[in-house]
């Protein structure tokens, strides 16, 4: 983030306020030398309705994005270098803050993450699978792995489901129909769809993980993945301008690391040293989105704020 024209670390704050499939919520942003008291005061708040609810993931869907709001609300205005120079040092650095200094740009990392979250979810539904007896467990554990499957790699076609139904379907549609997924794991999807027994798909459900994760483990740079016959199959792109025209996309309203995603996918179909001109909001998409494309070897010819979103021109390598 930042503060008359100095950057300071910062934490995009969410939180999971609504039931099982549903994305976690952007709330705001805390400084990183405000991180450790908003953690407290927020387990604080907790551990005061703690009687009334039986897991913080209750609490926090019941009340915690109010209060949430309320503590950021406090820690909104951030002091002046002047003021106080610790809020523009991130905790353990010597060095003050500079997004052009750090190793990969927030949103490229973030889309990783956002991968690893699903990742680490089949790794551990393995684990749980060895250990329970129950049928009920059982099939739960089995839903978690076949959604998490199934949404793991759509952020890399630039998808953006927004129930774990919509999941399924765009699973079905970007990778079992494109031809990167086997057709025999529709009988997973419809049936986990459906919210029909998974116990008798037991072993399916499992394949169908391991297969993901390793189409994952074929995506190159562009977000190609390599088929079965040793080709590549591209993601599903709009036409390139003709020769010797800008192309221009408007991604303001996208969030991180989407907007990263999209560009990524406006960019693969030009030739080198083609144009693309994207429009992104201020704020995070400015600080984060050129860092990431620059860290992939592409040139950024300019960058012109028009208001409340930025025109950022890109080069392609």
């Amino acid at each position: 983030m930042s503060r008359n024209d100095r950057m300071f670390p910062a934490y995009s704050v969410y939180a999971k306020t609504e039931g099982p499939g549903k994305l976690a919520q952007s709330i705001g942003f805390i400084s990183a030398r405000d991180l450790p008291v908003f953690v407290e005061e927020l387990l604080a708040a907790y551990l005061d309705h703690k009687e009334e609810y039986a897991t913080f993931g209750e609490y926090i869907r019941a009340a915690g994005k109010v209060r949430i709001a309320e503590i950021l609300a406090r820690y909104a205005e951030i002091p002046s270098f002047e003021e106080d120079k610790n809020y523009y040092y991130d905790w353990g650095s010597e060095q003050v803050f500079s997004v052009s200094e750090r190793g990969k740009a927030e949103c490229s990392a973030g889309f990783f993450d956002m991968i690893d979250i699903d990742g680490n979810i089949i790794e551990n539904s393995r684990k749980a699978l060895q250990e329970a007896t129950v049928e009920d467990q059982i099939n739960d554990i089995l839903y978690d792995m076949a959604h998490s499957a199934s949404r793991m790699l759509l952020i890399t076609r630039g998808a953006e489901p927004r129930s774990t139904a919509e999941s399924y379907q765009l699973f079905d549609q970007l990778f079992i129909d494109a031809g990167l997924v086997d057709l025999r794991y529709k009988a997973v999807t419809r049936a986990a769809q459906a919210k029909e027994d998974l116990l008798p798909l037991r072993q399916d459900v499992l394949s169908l993980a391991d297969a993901v994760v390793a189409l994952y483990q074929t995506m190159d740079d562009s977000l190609q993945f390599k088929t079965g016959t040793g080709g590549a199959s591209a993601p599903v792109l709009e036409e390139a301008a003709p020769a010797g025209e800008t192309v221009v996309k408007d991604f303001r309203g996208v969030g991180c690391s989407m907007n990263f995603v999209k560009t990524k996918l406006a960019l693969a179909p030009l030739s080198s040293g083609a144009l693309l001109e994207i429009w992104i909001d201020d704020g995070a998409p400015i600080e984060n989105v050129p860092g990431s494309v620059r860290n992939e070897g592409h040139t950024i010819e300019n960058s012109v704020q028009n208001g409340d979103y930025w025109q950022v021109t890109i080069r392609k390598k």
